[in-house]
């Protein structure tokens, strides 16, 4: 399976294609959550856990006092697992509009 290295689907330069596994692949999604990060939900007592997918398996991560902290763990977490691939600050990919003069 090949994926755009910058998030782009639009961008198909050959040197914007890397070849990844279907778990790789499904690995970018964004997170559409109340707390902002992938990986990291919140507690009743109003902590945050952070949880990560291994083979199929979710394992934890920990219990953090922000969102941010839970985040930060499951980014390290991910890039440990998948080295860079999983970096969203490395794409550069804004979809500009055309203009219209």
């Amino acid at each position: 399976m090949l994926d755009h290295k910058n998030g782009c689907s639009y961008n198909n330069a050959i040197d914007n294609l890397q070849e990844v596994t279907y778990e790789q692949n499904n690995r970018k999604k964004f997170a559409y959550n109340p707390t902002g990060f992938k990986g990291v939900r919140q507690c009743p007592n109003g902590n945050f856990r952070a949880s990560i997918r291994i083979n199929g398996r979710i394992t934890g991560l920990g219990t953090y006092r922000t969102a941010k902290e839970a985040g930060e763990a499951y980014a390290a977490k991910a890039r440990e697992l998948s080295g860079n691939f999983e970096d969203r600050e490395q794409w550069s990919c804004v979809k500009k509009e055309p203009k219209l003069d």
